[in-house]
């Protein structure tokens, strides 16, 4: 499909490193990501695994470090932040949680890299 002369994306994309491994999995419908999106480190452990909707994430978004330890996680709806986004040290131990409802800050919990509550 074109658009304004411009070749406009549409179909599955797949991306490797130059090692062969897996980089990006993703699909476009109308030049706009959509469903499952999905990117890896170099060293196979996954980065990114989230879902677009019209171009914009929706439902639950999960990163990684390249240890494998979770990042973070959040969920968006209608394209706002809803329930609780959590982030976790690179230890595994939870840093802040913050949980939304209707995309406004109800409340915070924040937790040192030791664990202990700041």
């Amino acid at each position: 499909m074109e658009q304004d002369n411009k070749q406009v994306k549409n179909g599955e994309e797949w991306q490797c490193y130059p090692s062969g491994s897996w980089k990006v999995a993703m699909q476009w419908v109308d030049g706009k990501p959509e469903g499952p999106y999905a990117q890896w480190y170099e060293n196979g452990k996954k980065l990114v695994q989230a879902t677009f909707k019209n171009g914009k994430p929706e439902g639950v978004g999960t990163n990684w470090y390249s240890n494998g330890v979770k990042q973070s996680e959040g969920t968006v709806k209608n394209g706002k932040q809803e329930g609780a986004l959590t982030r976790w040290h690179t230890n595994g131990r939870k840093q802040p949680e913050i949980i939304y409802q209707n995309a406004e800050v109800e409340s915070e919990t924040h937790w040192n890299e030791d664990g202990t509550l700041k």
